[in-house]
């Protein structure tokens, strides 16, 4: 007769594929045959179809414990995922397939997954937070610093999969620079980026900054500013090089544009360039001084003129501010020592001593 493929599981995790007769589609059971074995879950696997019973000798199957998971971490994320995230647990590198599923808690259901790298016998495991920005129905916040809840599961075969909620914030926004050109010279030590929400879901450890194809240390950044530190290698190059500035942030790659390497320093800028401006405009500084001090000159004597020719024109009386205290004032006023008037005339002596 035919045959037909019958998959059978052997556990939660191990699957095994045995060729049968198509016509035998009843009862299909595995059990471990332990009967001489030296582990009671380690030996051959009996296959029962309806009242048939077969012996497979020749493959030897065992049987494991379950795979635990004991924390996920760290917990944030930007919406186009992207960051590393640690799983710690036991038993992982029996996983046929794993992997890290997350869904937006007020979303559209929609789950989203990212496979994952076993290490250190099982105990640890690498995996990368899903993009959820494709998910349609989240109410976006209002505030870009309020995060949106995100439940992450690890899928472990059959096994029941530990869940923890992640805080997912809004992509970073990274400006690029003001110029088509960025100078970068030989006595300059940090190069900035500037833009918005960096940090708010990442760190100095997801956030890269290449130079072409070098990187440039990261160390520092804040909510508007990334500060990275090129290499000394670039800075010690004798040609001035132009290399393309690019920023990752999980898996957001953005251009920021061109920066031009010179062996100049930045003195050598301010002489060659900003002092020559600096010249031109000192000495149209001068040239609005002199023009001023003239006005100002003519302005003076025309002034006096007409306070001398107009010497007897009556004026009012300005109200000043007392400078004597109260108690000087009536002794003064007492001896009338002081005489007040309605009026005066510029230029009249009105008292002597």
């Amino acid at each position: 007769t035919s045959l037909s493929e019958i998959m059978c599981v052997t556990s939660s995790w191990h699957r095994k594929l045995v060729r049968w007769p198509h016509n035998i589609n009843q009862s299909v059971k595995t059990d471990l045959d332990t009967n001489g074995a030296d582990s009671p879950n380690y030996g051959p696997v009996n296959v029962t179809i309806d009242s048939a019973r077969l012996h497979i000798a020749n493959s030897v199957f065992t049987y494991e414990d379950d795979p635990v998971v004991d924390d996920i971490v760290p917990r944030h994320s930007i919406m186009s995922g992207g960051f590393p995230i640690n799983v710690t647990g036991a038993n992982l590198h029996i996983i046929t397939n794993p992997k890290i599923e997350a869904m937006a808690l007020n979303g559209d259901g929609t789950k989203y997954y990212e496979n994952c790298t076993v290490y250190r016998d099982g105990s640890w495991m690498l995996c990368t937070s899903p993009n959820i920005s494709t998910t349609t129905g989240i109410n976006m916040p209002t505030d870009p610093s309020t995060p949106i809840k995100v439940a992450i599961s690890s899928v472990l075969d059959a096994v029941t999969p530990h869940s923890v909620i992640f805080n997912y914030y809004i992509d970073p926004v990274i400006r690029p620079f003001d110029s088509r050109v960025k100078y970068f010279y030989t006595d300059d030590v940090f190069l900035q980026v500037h833009g918005q929400y960096i940090d708010f879901a990442a760190t100095e450890e997801n956030v890269d900054v290449y130079l072409d194809k070098e990187k440039c240390n990261v160390t520092v950044i804040g909510t508007t500013i990334i500060v990275c530190k090129p290499e000394r290698l670039l800075l010690d190059s004798d040609v001035e090089r132009l290399v393309t500035v690019t920023v990752r942030v999980g898996r957001r790659i953005y251009n920021v544009g061109q920066l031009q390497f010179s062996n100049h320093s930045t003195d050598f800028f301010i002489m060659t360039t900003l002092g020559p401006a600096l010249g031109v405009l000192g000495i149209l500084s001068i040239i609005l001084v002199l023009s001023w001090m003239k006005k100002t000159k003519r302005a003076y004597w025309s002034s006096t003129s007409h306070v001398m020719c107009n010497r007897h024109t009556l004026v009012e009386p300005r109200v000043r501010q007392p400078i004597l205290d109260d108690e000087s004032r009536r002794l003064i006023d007492d001896n009338r020592l002081m005489i007040s008037r309605d009026r005066i005339i510029l230029l009249e002596i009105i008292g002597q001593g």
